[in-house]
């Protein structure tokens, strides 16, 4: 497997810096992962302000069934067309200190905490 494609956070922002702007398809296709593993690193990226998603329908369905919604068997993902930006963050954090972070965020009792 090409390391390039290998599916964490830091490849990524690689390629979606490198991209700028990507459809959702280009970048499932890209890494061949599990789309709800893509669409989780992408949300991570969301979160911190680095993704933007912006809705696209297409004009006509490419997957030969003869038109979207028209009752055929094919029912695409209507985000797969969709196209992500990496969006550069102008601020820096202030005062980041990612030990008291993971503590806080992992405490028991919340949302994260198992």
């Amino acid at each position: 497997m090409n390391s390039s494609r290998l599916l964490t956070p830091s490849q990524l922002k690689a390629y979606l810096k490198f991209r700028g702007t990507a459809p959702l398809r280009d970048v499932l296709l890209h890494f061949d992962a599990a789309p709800s593993a893509v669409l989780h690193l992408l949300a991570f990226w969301r979160e911190r302000g680095h993704i933007r998603q912006i809705a696209v329908t297409p004009a006509v369905c490419d997957k030969g069934c003869g038109g979207c919604g028209s009752g055929d068997v094919c029912t695409p993902d209507p985000h797969e067309y969709d196209l992500i930006e990496w969006v550069e963050s102008s601020a820096s954090p202030v005062c980041f200190d990612v030990l008291s972070d993971y503590d806080e965020a992992w405490k028991p009792g919340s949302p994260h905490g198992v």
